[in-house]
């Protein structure tokens, strides 16, 4: 073949591959849809779930819904670790991860990793099943301290981890790793609250004899669950730009700022499956929260708590500092009388604590008393904003804007008035005008207003 025949077989061939990648630009990108909608899928997920563990309904649900987002991890900005905690051996914490990585991408079970190996794993997209974490929190040598780091960061997706690469003290260079991956972890006892701040908090318990359960055969689970795995990471591809903007109306009243930042992608879950599960979600997200708050409440909350119980059994509008720590230390579920080896907390004491929510005791007059104390009206604030309201399932808030691509297509606010005045009040001033003294509160989903009612 002459010169001038490969010259034109050339420019034949780079103005066919011209042709096919101007077509291929131009041609829609084309993704396998799942043979199932999402609720279908959730609902299977809870099903087998049911088959092997002993939970509440509640657990079932939150553990479906992290199920399936750890499939969807990358469409959110976090996504929550998942702690399955027990008091004690043979509770089923185990059980719960060798369950899960039937359904999870990737999965990667272990009870022993090093720093480096955890990093790389979670470099390659592995969902890392980590056992037996409470031998790792209990000790803190800088190995342990460095996965602690590694948990923590992988809750961001901008979560990374630095580390040195090189070998024999040649080419030393630093390496970023990106970490953030979904964990589960499984232990006795709690986490540091770093990280147990950032988790879905699953609580076993022993199983009862009465307890029945279906005997797990990992090979046979893996068997029956490869159809509904593919079809999540199938769900997942085909709903990644929804979930990515969606803003799902999170129940803001009922957990605190970190709770809602972190059960947001399980909402939003949720609300793409249907209005149901978006109820069954917010209820996972206010029921395991509060149990998780109402464990690890701060001094000044357990403060604030009390100091409400006692305006409520005393039905007062003011009350003398003396008489509130004397009412504070009758508390039998308070450890307030153990205060000073045993002399019970003071006056002193309490001003300090409530001094911290902008609250202090002033002059007051209670018939022909005259004495430093607390108003009523001076708590309004700090109740609404640190103690938990009663949940109610009908008052949360569901949002279903955002669509399962798998489906075929077709009051008034309470203000502190001057808490701080020195003056002293008349005994016949009425107590505060507070209809709800209780301060709860209900929001009318019906309402365009958003406004609160009683």
């Amino acid at each position: 073949m002459s010169q001038n025949d490969d010259n034109t077989q050339d420019r034949f061939e780079d103005e066919v591959n011209e042709i096919i990648k101007n077509v291929s630009d131009d041609m829609p990108e084309f993704k396998a849809k799942p043979s199932r909608t999402l609720q279908d899928l959730l609902d299977e997920v809870v099903l087998t779930t049911k088959k092997y563990l002993v939970m509440t309904d509640t657990q079932h649900d939150a553990l479906a819904l992290w199920v399936a987002g750890s499939h969807a991890h990358r469409s959110f900005d976090t996504f929550p670790r998942l702690s399955v905690q027990a008091p004690e051996k043979e509770s089923g914490k185990s059980r719960v991860l060798e369950v899960i990585s039937n359904f999870v991408p990737n999965p990667l079970m272990t009870a022993d990793f090093s720093v480096s190996s955890m990093a790389r794993s979670i470099d390659t997209e592995k969902t890392m099943l980590l056992d037996e974490v409470d031998a790792i929190f209990k000790s803190n040598s800088d190995e342990n301290r460095d996965k602690k780091a590694i948990i923590n960061a992988g809750f961001r997706a901008n979560g990374t981890f630095l580390r040195n690469t090189g070998s024999g003290g040649m080419d030393i260079t630093p390496k970023e790793f990106n970490v953030y991956s979904p964990v589960a972890l499984a232990g006795i006892g709690g986490l540091p609250d770093t990280i147990e701040s950032r988790s879905i908090i699953i609580h076993m318990k022993r199983k009862r004899d009465s307890d029945k359960v279906t005997r797990f055969f990992f090979k046979q689970a893996e068997k029956e669950t490869k159809i509904l795995r593919k079809d999540l990471e199938l769900w997942a591809v085909n709903s990644s730009e929804d979930l990515t903007y969606a803003r799902p109306e999170m129940p803001s009243e009922y957990i605190s700022d970190r709770a809602e930042e972190m059960w947001e992608p399980i909402v939003a879950i949720g609300d793409m499956a249907n209005e149901d599960w978006g109820k069954r979600a917010r209820t996972c997200a206010v029921e395991l929260s509060a149990q998780e708050e109402g464990e690890e409440d701060s001094t000044g909350t357990k403060l604030l708590r009390d100091i409400k119980s006692i305006f409520d059994d005393l039905d007062v509008p003011r009350i003398f500092s003396g008489e509130l720590v004397n009412k504070l230390k009758e508390i039998e579920t308070s450890d307030w009388n153990n205060w000073h080896r045993g002399n019970g907390l003071n006056q002193n004491d309490v001003a300090k604590i409530l001094k911290g929510y902008g609250i202090k005791p002033s002059q007051i007059r209670i018939q022909a008393d005259n004495k430093r104390g607390y108003e009523f009206q001076q708590f309004v604030d700090a109740f609404s904003r640190y103690l938990n309201k009663d949940f109610s399932l009908s008052s949360l808030p569901v949002s279903t804007g955002i669509k399962d691509p798998s489906e075929t297509p077709d009051t008034e606010v309470l203000q502190d008035s001057g808490s701080n005045n020195t003056d002293v009040t008349d005994v016949m001033d009425v107590k505060p005008s507070v209809e709800n003294k209780d301060n709860v509160y209900e929001l009318d989903l019906d309402d365009d207003e958003d406004d609160w009612k009683e």
